[in-house]
């Protein structure tokens, strides 16, 4: 989950603007996973990013159906403001 949600990060061209080159992520990533069953469950977990030009956080909720988890929401937040990741 946190590696779909880096890899969408790095390949988003509003958040590499802000960010700059050489996209790392911090080393805690504060959340939650939560299992409802073998095919249902929910989940939710921040991060730091920081750029040669700037840093923000990446915050997502997921929702497992069927076994398969789907990002329901993914915004990068950088310091001056937000914006949705696709």
């Amino acid at each position: 989950m946190v590696g779909e949600a880096i890899s969408r990060l790095k390949h988003n061209g509003d958040a590499l603007k802000l960010l700059g080159s050489s996209v790392q992520h911090g080393w805690f990533v504060r959340g939650y996973i939560r299992s409802f069953n073998d095919e249902l469950g929910a989940a939710q977990f921040r991060f730091t990013v920081r750029g040669s030009h700037g840093i923000g956080a990446v915050r997502a909720r997921l929702a497992r159906v069927e076994d398969t988890w789907v990002f329901s929401q993914l915004n990068f937040e950088p310091e001056n403001g937000a914006s949705e990741l696709a």
